[in-house]
């Protein structure tokens, strides 16, 4: 941003700051509106589009605020029954990319003996403040090159594999060196909306968060899955995401729990 530019915004600042918030949503909403009137459709959607990927970053750091610490989404959608229900007292599981910790001390709490690993020490810190006790543990580790600490029944990927950019290859590591009798997977669906090939076709931010390698058809979930050696025990869509089980090509269905 040019120093113009900064000089305005600052000087604008300034003179909002007193305004009720209501007031002042609605006179920026206006003269956004009124300058674009001026430009090509596609020039006003690919700024409609950034403008509504920056409200939906403040939405998410508010929702957070709003739930003191634990995002609202967890209690809402309930996405970590899905892992809950999948995992029987006594399994051992790893949870990769186990970030602030909640999924992990859910399972421990229905019985389960579970290893978060995750890549950022501050959030290890914060798991481990919250919700660390004797069924559950947490470490700082890189699930795609490190050890991963013994064999375990089930793998857990929540909103995980899409920062990947080897995804088959941690999918292995999930069956040659975990001894995972089962992978639970939860990534987000490229189907979930229009808008999302739209934005791609208008050469935008399309991913619903910049550090994707990708996201998901179902298609291409099952084809990587599949070049993995797992084969999908079941698979369905809700909120905007795919939610998998799956399990060694090698193992009989009927083995699986």
């Amino acid at each position: 941003m040019s120093f113009p530019a900064r000089l305005a915004v600052r000087v604008l600042e300034l003179i909002i700051r007193p305004l009720p918030v209501p007031l002042v949503a609605r006179a920026l909403w206006g003269l956004l509106a009124a300058r674009l009137d001026g430009v090509s459709a596609r020039e006003s959607l690919i700024v409609l589009f950034g403008f509504a990927d920056r409200i939906a970053d403040r939405v998410g750091f508010e929702a957070v605020r709003y739930g003191d610490g634990i995002h609202p989404k967890h209690r809402l959608t309930r996405y970590h029954e899905f892992f809950v229900e999948r995992i029987a007292a006594g399994e051992r599981v790893l949870d990769i990319g186990s970030g602030n910790g909640y999924i992990a001390s859910r399972l421990g709490e229905a019985g389960a003996n579970v290893v978060g690993i995750e890549l950022e020490p501050h959030k290890v810190e914060a798991a481990r403040s919250r919700f660390g006790d004797a069924s559950v543990s947490f470490r700082v580790g890189d699930a795609t090159r490190d050890d991963l600490g013994g064999e375990y029944d089930v793998v857990v990927m929540s909103n995980v594999l899409e920062h990947i950019a080897d995804r088959v290859t941690l999918l292995k590591r999930c069956v040659v060196d975990a001894k995972a009798v089962r992978v639970l997977i939860r990534v987000p669906l490229f189907q979930r909306d229009w808008s999302v090939p739209f934005r791609r076709e208008l050469g935008v931010e399309w991913r619903s968060d910049s550090t994707h390698e990708t996201e998901h058809t179902v298609d291409e979930l099952r084809a990587e899955l599949t070049a993995a050696g797992l084969r999908v025990r079941e698979i369905m869509t809700i909120w905007g995401e795919i939610w998998c089980a799956a399990v060694p090509v090698t193992m009989d269905a009927g083995e699986v729990r």
